[in-house]
């Protein structure tokens, strides 16, 4: 079930007949999106990018109401794509949606001021009522979303002490398991197959481990995990 907000964002006096552009790089999710959202509103007009420059592009061409936006994309990810389209359309509603529960993942997008955060997982029915809820101008965020102590609704974040915890339990067993995999010079491509997850999922776990030890590489990793002796030989 979607949280929505008690307090609603200023309302959009967008109708129901909204403009929405679906922004993702599998072409047969668009199109899965594009069926559904034509059916629950035939006389909005419904557009598609494959990725956050193509995003940018189209959004300036038709002016969305609301935009349902994947977040890892390559060329530029949906948080850099939204900042660009907000800036340039204030009045545009993004609606990120991403497999990525992370409180780090929810603060950044919050943080840029978009209007919810969703699950790729979410049923049809709540992605719609996301969508009616932006349209009326309320926040509103998946229940998966619903716990992070980092997120506050308009992107209000609070601002964490530092964690002073062992650097071995500032990481999720399966950050942890990449560490360990990347120590042993595995591909990436041999690693998703080892773990049974796609290779996005791959970089945004790489990702997070990169923040959470705040280094840049992996080669920084893999030394940081030796140092630190998080891997045994």
């Amino acid at each position: 079930m979607l949280t929505v907000t008690e307090n609603p964002l200023p309302s959009s006096g967008i109708a129901m007949n909204p403009k929405i552009l679906i922004v993702d790089d599998h072409a047969l999710l668009r199109k899965g999106l594009i069926a559904l959202l034509k059916r629950h509103f035939p006389d909005g007009e419904i557009h598609e990018a494959g990725n956050g420059v193509q995003a940018i592009v189209k959004a300036t061409e038709v002016k969305p109401d609301i935009i349902l936006m994947d977040y890892y994309m390559p060329r530029l990810n949906g948080s850099k794509a939204a900042s660009v389209i907000m800036k340039n359309l204030p009045e545009t509603k993004v609606i990120m949606i991403s497999m990525d529960e992370s409180p780090e993942f929810i603060s950044s997008a919050f943080h840029i001021g978009i209007t919810g955060v969703i699950s790729k997982d979410v049923p049809e029915e709540e992605l719609l009522r996301a969508i009616r809820d932006a349209i009326k101008g309320r926040s509103c965020r998946d229940r998966k979303f619903r716990d992070s102590e980092s997120v506050y609704p308009y992107g209000n974040i609070r601002k964490k002490p530092r964690d002073h915890r062992p650097v071995a339990q500032l990481l999720t067993e399966r950050e942890l398991e990449i560490v360990r995999l990347m120590v042993r010079g595995m591909s990436q491509k041999s690693m998703a197959s080892m773990l049974s997850i796609s290779k996005r999922t791959l970089d945004a776990h790489k990702e997070h481990i990169f923040k959470k030890l705040q280094v840049h590489s992996s080669v920084e990793v893999i030394r940081f995990a030796i140092r630190n002796k998080l891997v045994s030989f």
